[in-house]
């Protein structure tokens, strides 16, 4: 009994108290209130529960969650039953009808709304706002005894009934309003209708109108005649009605009047010949929504459209007449038009036989006077064409171009009863073919490919017949689709069938007589296991007009399978001809193997063997050695020929101790590789593929000192391929050599020298004759560089000095540096002799450099020293306009140079840029800053001093050289700089500074200067010139360079500041009348100014001596 009493007291909290239960869970953090301290114990051990959990509190003030005493899901059901006992609305509109009538600027409207009220003995208010109408009348009927209604009205246009009784009441209101304006013809209609059950409407309109918008949100349907719209029903609308109409306005009967313009073109090319043409009807005085026109006797109409000026198509549908000719064809629009009208047509010629007479005359549209056109008219070389009738036209020039095997002529017609009559006949075509075939396997057919190029010599040709023998036997079926004709550029399908009264005869129709030179081609398959056992043989298809000409086969291999045709009249192959261009148009894969054949006889069968393909890969090695100090450098090209398969990685057999760079011939990135030596190429690769690989070998130290010693370089070989030949070269001043009998000498445009075998070999037998000398390149004694800049471009000169000749010179460039000349002495080494003999250049990949290497003592005239080689080479700046440039200059770097080796640096330019080292590893020799001090050297003398001082250890030959050449460059136009550093300071990073940006760093430094001084008046000048002064020697011992070229700019700046802040204070002092009063409380007075009063009134105001005025010095602020 405990669980139901709970329940009762359950209930009864939901409907005598609910707010009371509801407030435990309104409580904040979820606490709960106790009705005595001993209740807040007890509750202490109770879990805290959920807010969304209803509790009961026992006697003891324990709080128990109701869910637990009842079964899952009774808790839920009373409170759904305790609101829907709540959610009763006070009254519902069960339906709402209105019917209505629209006429013109007056809208009628009766209101019938059923009202269910819910409640007993009360009333109940129902609001209505119908918006733009008002109440002509009302009534009010009720179901319920004892019920009352009562209309009353509110603000504006608000009505409202009162209706008391519970159940169903019905109210009826006669509503009259005037719809609104928006635009002339067009009026709307809006309303505010309660919100209903169920809802229908009907509208009436007095006159027919046109529906622009409509409510949405409703369903309606509107009751049309083939005036306009008369009424529109709705179903379920909606709160917010709204509904837009215009008025069909009555247009008075009037025939319209019709301009016609015609272009036709006859096309006897053609089959069957077909006459197209377009008529540009200009509509006025009222729309027409058919045209009728009777078009020339014997052609029949296919297609015909019709289109507005916007270019929409308005064509509703056609009807052409049983009997063309005799009666109009009538083309219907969609609706009625008035304006521009463009109907086309395409006619086609009835009697396809020739020879006949063909009329033509222009369409003629009913009720119309002036119906002129242009008539074309094209023939081919086929066709012999007279003109027996000509009636009301006259010849004009062609309006279109046509083809070059095509004739043209062209008329101008007055009228429909104009008439132009053609006899046609045909002539006897005359053409040559030249049949060809193409065959190619696939994994499970062969495929065929047979063309025709025909050459129509005389005439022209509507069809085309060929007969292959055996093809319905079905050993040979065409693939659909493959019936090609190519003429020229275009490329169209062809229609075949196959012959009714002969076997194995094809027709192929032309879609147009066909002139000139055309192609005709298709495709046809077998499949391949029959092939290879012989049951189906290849016959070949011919022209039945031109039977027994000679066949040319082209045979193409897969990847699996080759072909070789075999007569069966010999027994022996076909003989093979060259073919310079592929017969089958859709060959796809021009890289694979092909074979041409020619067959004299085509009645003859051939057999076509398909032996298997065996994958292959070959290669051809070419090596590159360059002698190196500690080794031999070796750039090795691998030419693979890859065939019936795809390599998608490298396999290479590497010797121990070498670790080589590989990467793909023209691209930049490397290969990775595996330690086993595979490298994954980018992409799958067949045919031909080059592979470059890099690598040193390190000779052993001690044989250079064994006469005739063989050195044994190892060859990286690729894995699994047949190494066809192997071919090694350097150049003549390496001193390598090969003494062996499996070597011949070879020619070789890349190498001077190059030896070649045939044989297997892993190992390249060598002599190294003078090894040290060979690899050693002598450090230079001295460096000069010029950078001379000219616009956007500098032009760097590199200057390697030797006091005596070295035996080899080697230098290294960038690979994408623009090499101008390389000169030694005054002889250009840029000629192909010297390129050839005593110049090697090498590209090292990995480095993106080019290595030079000069045999110095082998050029005629340079056996005694000093020695002067020169690089010049172009460099480019950056265009893009900047207050100042950093560029960095890069000079050739000479291999085996001394770090210690000075290098003197002349950056020159047209007088437009003053440069600035940026690297602290060059000092400037000019020090322009120091010469403008009075009383100190020219800049040309500290130049020539400071040479003087950097030449002084060497010789005095070398010493004259390098002063002449050195005043050379300073004697140019221009401004020179001289900046001193070694080999090991790197390219010479400048500041290039314009002149332009330097006069800113002047009226920067003014203006600053002046605004501080106006700023600060009571400082005096000698503080801010003292601290600059400060400034300035701290900044000149950390940046020396930078300082002595911004210190004169920025002293004319401070200069010109001084000079304006003097003439400043010096005006506005002289501005002032009256000399400043020594007190601000004495002024003027109505008696006069100060000092003109009576002495003992001068005394008893104890007036103080004015201060006399200060004259203004420079030195000195002024007050105020």
């Amino acid at each position: 009994m405990k669980p139901i009493s709970y329940l009762l007291i359950f209930i009864f909290s939901l409907c005598v108290s609910p707010p009371v239960t509801l407030a435990q869970n309104a409580l904040p953090d979820g606490t709960l209130p106790s009705a005595s301290p001993s209740s807040e114990v007890n509750a202490s051990r109770v879990s805290t529960p959920q807010n969304s959990e209803l509790l009961f509190r026992t006697r003891t003030g324990e709080l128990v969650p109701v869910a637990d005493l009842l079964q899952p899901g009774i808790v839920e059901e009373l409170l759904r039953r305790a609101q829907d006992q709540t959610s009763i609305p006070r009254y519902t509109i069960a339906h709402a009808e209105f019917t209505g009538t629209i006429d013109r600027d007056k809208i009628e409207l009766s209101v019938e709304l059923r009202i269910q009220i819910n409640l007993e003995s009360e009333w109940v208010t129902v609001p209505l706002a119908f918006g733009d109408v008002y109440v002509e009348a009302f009534d009010a009927t009720s179901e319920p005894t004892n019920s009352q209604a009562l209309f009353t009205s509110g603000d504006q246009n608000n009505r409202q009934w009162h209706l008391r009784g519970k159940g169903l009441h019905t109210v009826r209101m006669s509503l009259v309003g005037k719809p609104r304006t928006i635009s002339p013809g067009v009026s709307q209609l809006n309303l505010n209708l309660p919100q209903s059950t169920a809802s229908h409407s009907v509208l009436t309109f007095s006159s027919p109108v046109e529906i622009q918008k409509l409510p949405t949100g409703a369903v309606d349907k509107s009751t049309r005649d083939a005036q306009g719209v008369r009424s529109v029903e709705f179903w379920g609308l909606p709160a917010s009605f709204s509904m837009t109409w215009s008025e069909v306005v009555a247009r008075v009967a009037q025939k319209p009047v019709i301009q016609v313009q015609n272009r036709m073109k006859l096309d006897l090319t053609t089959i069957p010949v077909t006459l197209t043409g377009t008529q540009n009807l200009q509509i006025t005085g009222g729309p027409i929504s058919e045209v009728k026109v009777t078009f020339p006797e014997g052609f029949q109409l296919v297609e015909a459209d019709a289109r507005n000026a916007a270019g929409i198509s308005v064509l509703n549908n056609f009807e052409s007449p049983a009997t063309p000719g005799t009666a109009p064809a009538i083309i219907r629009l969609t609706s009625p038009i008035e304006g521009t009208v463009t109907v086309s047509f395409d006619l086609e010629l009835i009697n396809r036989t020739f020879p006949q007479d063909i009329k033509v005359s222009l369409p003629s549209l009913q009720d119309v006077n002036q119906q002129p056109g242009d008539l074309e008219i094209l023939f081919p070389t086929g066709l012999l064409v007279q003109q027996t009738e000509l009636k009301g036209a006259q010849r004009i020039r062609v309006p279109s171009e046509s083809d070059l095997s095509v004739a043209a002529t062209a008329f101008r017609m007055r009228s429909p009863e104009s008439q132009i009559v053609l006899h046609v006949e045909e002539t006897e075509a005359q053409f040559a073919v030249f049949p060809e075939l193409s065959l190619q396997p696939d994994p499970q057919n062969v495929i065929l490919t047979v063309r025709y190029p025909v050459s129509v010599l005389k005439g022209s040709l509507l069809d085309l017949s060929i007969i292959w023998p055996g093809y319905s036997s079905g050993d040979w079926q065409i693939l659909r689709g493959t019936m090609r004709l190519i003429s020229g550029k275009t490329n169209q399908p062809l229609s075949m069938k196959e012959s009714s009264t002969e076997n194995d005869v094809l027709q192929l129709t032309f879609p147009e007589r066909q002139s000139g030179e055309f192609v005709v081609e298709f495709s046809a398959f077998a499949a391949l296991a029959a092939v290879r056992s012989g049951n189906i043989q290849l016959r070949c298809p011919e022209v039945l007009t031109r039977r027994a000409q000679p066949f040319i086969i082209k045979t193409i291999e897969s990847d699996e399978y080759s072909i070789r045709p075999i007569s069966m009249g010999t027994g022996e192959p076909l003989p093979t001809i060259p073919a310079s261009a592929p017969v089958a148009s859709n060959e796809v894969e021009p890289k694979v193997d092909s074979e041409s054949w020619l067959l004299d006889d085509p009645s003859i069968p051939v057999r076509l063997e398909l032996p298997r393909q065996t994958p292959y890969a070959r290669a051809e090695i070419t090596l590159g050695m360059q002698p190196r100090e500690n080794g031999i450098e070796v750039q090795e090209l691998i030419r693979f020929e890859i065939e019936h398969r795809d390599m998608p990685a490298l396999t290479l057999q590497v010797p121990e101790g070498l670790r080589p760079t590989v990467r793909v011939a023209g691209q930049p990135e490397p290969l990775r590789g595996t330690i086993d030596w595979i490298f994954r190429l980018p992409e799958a690769r067949r045919g031909t593929l080059n592979i470059e690989i890099s690598y040193l070998w390190p000779a052993p130290p001690d044989a250079a000192q064994v006469a005739d010693y063989v050195y044994q370089l190892p060859i990286i070989l690729p894995q699994p391929a047949d190494v066809l030949s192997v071919q090694v070269g350097t150049s003549s001043l390496s001193g390598l050599t090969i003494k062996d009998p499996l070597w011949a000498p070879v020619y070789s445009e890349r190498f001077e020298s190059a030896m070649e075998t045939t044989e297997s070999v892993n190992i390249v037998p060598l002599h190294w004759t003078g090894r040290l000398s060979a690899t050693s390149s002598s450090s230079p004694d001295l460096i000069f560089v010029q950078s001379r800049i000219m616009g956007t471009q500098a032009f760097i000169s590199t200057l390697a000095v030797y006091d005596s000749v070295p035996e080899f010179v080697s230098a290294e460039t960038a690979a994408d540096a623009d090499i101008e000349a390389i000169l030694l002495g005054d002889q250009s080494l840029n000629s192909d002799v010297f390129e050839r003999t005593l110049i090697q250049r090498q590209q090292i990949v990995d480095r993106n450099v080019n290595r030079w290497t000069i045999a110095a003592r082998k050029i005629q005239g340079s056996r005694e020293g000093p020695m002067v080689l020169e690089f010049r080479v172009r460099q480019k700046l950056s265009a893009k306009p900047a207050l100042w440039l950093t560029p960095e200059f890069q000079r050739v770097q000479m291999i085996g140079e001394s770090s210690a080796v000075p290098v003197v640096w002349c950056v020159g330019s047209q007088d437009e840029y003053q440069a600035v080292t940026a690297n602290v590893a060059f000092s400037s020799l000019t020090q322009r800053a120091a010469t403008m001090l009075p009383g100190s050297e020219s800049m040309a003398a500290l130049t020539e001093r400071q040479l003087r001082a950097v030449l002084s250890p060497f010789t005095k030959e070398l010493q004259t050289i390098m002063a002449d050449r050195a005043d050379e460059w300073l004697r140019q136009p221009g401004r020179h700089d001289l900046f001193f550093g070694s080999a090991d300071s790197g390219p010479l990073k400048v500041y290039l500074v314009p002149h332009v940006s330097l006069l800113l760093v002047t009226a920067l430094s003014c203006v600053l200067f002046f605004l501080a001084m106006s700023m600060f008046r009571q400082i005096t000048v000698v503080v801010p010139f003292l601290f600059l002064g400060c400034m300035g020697l701290v900044t000149w011992l950390l940046f020396p360079e930078r300082t002595l070229m911004l210190a004169p700019y920025i002293g004319m700046g401070l200069l010109l500041g001084l000079i304006s802040i003097a003439l400043q204070r010096l005006f506005s002092e002289r501005r002032l009348p009256f000399p400043t009063p020594g007190r601000t409380t004495e002024f003027p007075t109505v008696f006069g100014y100060s000092g003109v009063l009576p002495s003992p009134l001068n005394e008893s105001i104890d007036v103080q001596p004015m201060q006399p005025a200060r004259s203004s010095e420079i030195s000195v602020g002024s007050a105020r």
